[in-house]
């Protein structure tokens, strides 16, 4: 069987369209499937990189923050000396605002607890009562890290209003912060 010319170029552009689809088939399809899972890796590359973005804001905010807290727990950590001068003198001020005679004036030991010193000074006072009850109401106005720890009153008679007080105030600063111990290169501890 002789075919014409015309079936012959029909037959070699089936076969090349055939041979199109296997080569396709066996050449395009693996980069396809390589194609999608590159474009899955890369959507889930964008969500860390969305997630690591939100992380990094939320730790500048932190340290923001941290930094913010450390300005103020710098300013709460006076000196020693300065705590208790600042202390004495806020007493002996409010005293002669008050128009009260401070007849005694005794530092007591500081105490440390969770971190913060206390330095308590012990008043004795004279004056008449309103005015004590005046100058006692200054001292619980008075900036935050000053308080009242004990007032005791004596009534000098039974017929005037003169009387002498012995109360103890304390400020508050925070105690040095120490450095966490370091590890020994080689050794346990």
């Amino acid at each position: 069987m002789s075919l014409t010319r015309r079936e012959r170029v029909l037959i070699a552009l089936c076969s090349l369209a055939v041979l199109g689809v296997g080569v396709g088939q066996c050449w395009l399809r693996p980069r396809l499937e390589r194609l999608h899972r590159d474009e899955s890796r890369l959507a889930q590359v964008r969500r860390q990189i969305a997630r690591a973005l939100v992380e990094c804001q939320q730790m500048y905010r932190l340290e923001r923050e941290v930094g913010r807290l450390q300005v103020r727990a710098d300013k709460l950590a006076l000196s020693e000396r300065r705590l208790e001068a600042d202390l004495v003198t806020a007493l002996e001020e409010t005293a002669l605002e008050t128009d009260v005679a401070l007849t005694n004036l005794r530092p007591l030991l500081p105490k440390d607890r969770a971190g913060v010193r206390e330095h308590v000074v012990q008043l004795e006072l004279a004056a008449p009562f309103p005015k004590l009850v005046e100058f006692l109401y200054q001292l619980e106005e008075a900036p935050a890290n000053l308080s009242l720890r004990s007032v005791q009153l004596n009534a000098r008679s039974a017929t005037s209003d003169d009387t002498t007080a012995v109360v103890q105030v304390a400020a508050y600063g925070l105690l040095p912060r120490r450095p966490p111990p370091q590890r020994r290169a080689g050794g346990h501890g």
